[in-house]
């Protein structure tokens, strides 16, 4: 099944492209880096995935759900961004993040069973997040941010897992963390989009990888294919 069919997406903002002529299709149980250099239109591109951005023109298919209708298919998406969720999340304790996503949205928006809350419980234990489970969002290092929000995708059958830059500003027992949680998604064949600006981090969990330049897809193919053409071009994939 594919995931997500994009083709000849355009978003164009003050006179400059955000995204020019943007096609990709991305198949169910796939995992892709998205790579290039800040400013190319990386999490542009995963924001209008994820149905929290606009765009001018082109066709988009998230799940074989026109976006139209993506309202529909809300819980079985999981968007990643510490930088957007900053400005949704401020004293929402741990617990109620990561129980907001049985319903995909932002908050509680439905009574929570007992088997609910136990597996909350579950994954704030397996992840050492368990002592933060009543502490405010806003109180959160960085890596309990990122964990708290991956938490909330794995609460849900979430099939689509969108991440901005999951390992940015990390310490190493917290990217160890949260790659421990991405190879348990991709076990489930959940479908992976990461946008990062450190590939080696994610090469042995992306199967394939893009790179993006002035809001373009430049190159697109097997994560190893991808870096190996980029480092004999000479181009900066961070």
């Amino acid at each position: 099944m594919t995931v997500v069919e994009m083709e000849n997406i355009c978003l164009k903002i003050d006179g400059q492209y955000l995204l020019r002529d943007f096609s990709v299709k991305i198949e169910q149980g796939e995992s892709w880096a998205v790579l290039g250099a800040n400013g190319s239109g990386k999490t542009t591109l995963l924001s209008i995935m994820a149905g929290v951005n606009g765009y001018d023109s082109g066709k988009i298919k998230v799940l074989q759900t026109p976006m139209e209708q993506i309202s529909n298919i809300r819980q079985k998406i999981c968007w990643v961004s510490c930088s957007y969720f900053e400005h949704i999340y401020r004293n929402e304790s741990v617990m109620e993040v990561v129980l907001s996503g049985m319903s995909g949205g932002f908050g509680l928006n439905k009574a929570v069973s007992n088997n609910e809350y136990l597996k909350a419980i579950n994954l704030l234990e397996q992840f050492k997040l368990i002592t933060k489970k009543d502490n405010a969002y806003c109180t959160l290092s960085m890596g309990e941010k990122q964990k708290t929000l991956l938490l909330r995708g794995l609460m849900s059958e979430m099939e689509l897992i969108l991440l901005d830059e999951p390992t940015s500003g990390l310490d190493k027992e917290s990217i160890k963390e949260i790659r421990e949680i991405l190879q348990n998604m991709r076990k489930k064949r959940k479908s992976i989009i990461i946008v990062t600006h450190e590939p080696q981090k994610v090469k042995d969990i992306c199967m394939k990888a893009l790179y993006m330049e002035h809001g373009k897809k430049v190159l697109e193919g097997d994560i190893e294919e991808v870096l190996d053409k980029l480092a004999k071009e000479d181009v900066n994939a961070r």
